[in-house]
């Protein structure tokens, strides 16, 4: 069967992908490690996301004397600062 609605672009990815599996697997290996990073790194942005509109709506008074808006942000730092570790890494990697 035949896909109509594919796009030149995706095409060029495919056929990347299958010349790139077949010449370096371990390139290809590390593409899918990426891409599956990615996702939980979009889902973890995602719970990030509405955690601090959760503490937002909640929040009463002065957000910056909020406990729990401190210990959200403090999360944040955290989870940020492994980002960007990760980020540069992978940077330099390539």
């Amino acid at each position: 069967m035949l896909n109509f609605m594919i796009t030149p672009l995706g095409l060029e990815d495919q056929l990347l992908g299958i010349v790139a599996a077949k010449e370096k697997p371990e390139l290809e290996e590390k593409k899918n490690e990426l891409i599956i990073e990615s996702a939980k790194n979009k889902k973890q942005l995602k719970e990030i996301e509405d955690k601090i509109l959760e503490v937002l709506s909640t929040s009463e008074g002065n957000i910056l004397e909020d406990e729990t808006a401190i210990e959200v942000a403090s999360g944040l730092n955290v989870c940020i600062t492994g980002d960007n570790q990760r980020n540069l890494l992978r940077n330099v990697s390539l």
